[in-house]
């Protein structure tokens, strides 16, 4: 063969039509399509689980439902509820953040990432996710009396107070709303605010839990016939009540009413002094009182 027949036939393959290439399938998409079924498979598997009560191989299933489809909120709800069943809180703060990925303007996830973090003595971060959900959502009900209780755990009062006094403003028929309110103002030492922050309380309901700081509160400050009533309701409800005892005696003895002070300074010791020993030496270091 001479030297231009051999470049007509490379000229000729290189102008002729190519060979058909077959185009790879897209394994990508059937990953995935094989991946959501394999999801909904163990997300199903895990309802029927946990509809029989078998709680351990249900979370398992749950768990390799959200292994092989993260993005499926509905599967990693199933996920967090059955966790929250167990209260594995530590679990569940990665599972929260992961829901707040794909629902990032939800204040109730970041409310339930609060809550597990508060259980798990994370207190600064709950309250960082707890003022978040006051500015995604401000009429979040659920948040402030969390938020107040939280914030009060650490001393800070002032905005312990903001949130309380938030709470009362949606329930104004809720007594434990203007108690909590009464609990700041008296961490803050503003005594007389506390105090009919407290008898909004007991007008509401007269429940102990705001019956008896109440009468503290009035015997503390000098208002010792108003305290009476106050501490003989709180004795009357709870009889077992030493310390409320000993300020109803500390009440009627500075309203003159010595015999009924020494009996309820009495009840007090033997109360609190149950142990023969100590109630003797109790009874002998309070017996100017008695």
């Amino acid at each position: 063969m001479d030297d231009q027949t051999e470049t007509t036939q490379q000229e000729n393959i290189q102008s002729g039509p190519l060979p058909a290439i077959k185009k790879p399938e897209n394994n990508e998409d059937n990953l995935k399509a094989d991946n959501t079924a394999l999801a909904k498979e163990q997300n199903d598997l895990g309802k029927a689980l946990k509809s029989q009560g078998k709680i351990p191989e249900a979370t398992i299933a749950f768990l390799k439902a959200v292994k092989f489809d993260s993005k499926n909120l509905d599967f990693l709800n199933d996920l967090i509820s059955i966790f929250r069943a167990q209260k594995k809180y530590q679990e569940l703060i990665a599972l929260d953040k992961a829901r707040i990925n794909l629902e990032p303007d939800n204040p109730d996830a970041y409310f339930d990432l609060g809550e597990d973090l508060r259980h798990c003595h994370r207190i600064e971060e709950a309250i960082l996710c707890y003022n978040l959900v006051t500015k995604i959502n401000p009429d979040h009900q659920q948040v402030y009396p969390l938020l107040g209780v939280t914030c009060l755990s650490v001393g800070r009062c002032e905005e312990a107070l903001a949130a309380f006094q938030k709470a009362a403003e949606f329930d104004p028929e809720n007594p434990l709303s203007y108690n909590n309110i009464g609990a700041a103002l008296a961490n803050l030492n503003r005594k007389e605010e506390a105090i009919v922050a407290y008898q909004t309380a007991v007008k509401v309901q007269p429940l102990l839990f705001s019956l008896r700081p109440l009468g503290r509160l009035l015997q503390e400050t000098g208002r010792s016939a108003e305290a009476i009533p106050v501490l003989e309701k709180v004795v009357e409800l709870h009889a077992e009540d030493s310390e409320s005892w000993f300020l109803l005696g500390r009440a009627l003895g500075e309203e003159g009413r010595s015999e009924e002070s020494k009996a309820a300074l009495l009840k007090s010791i033997q109360l609190k002094f149950t142990d023969p020993g100590q109630l003797a030496a109790a009874l002998e270091q309070f017996k100017d009182l008695l």
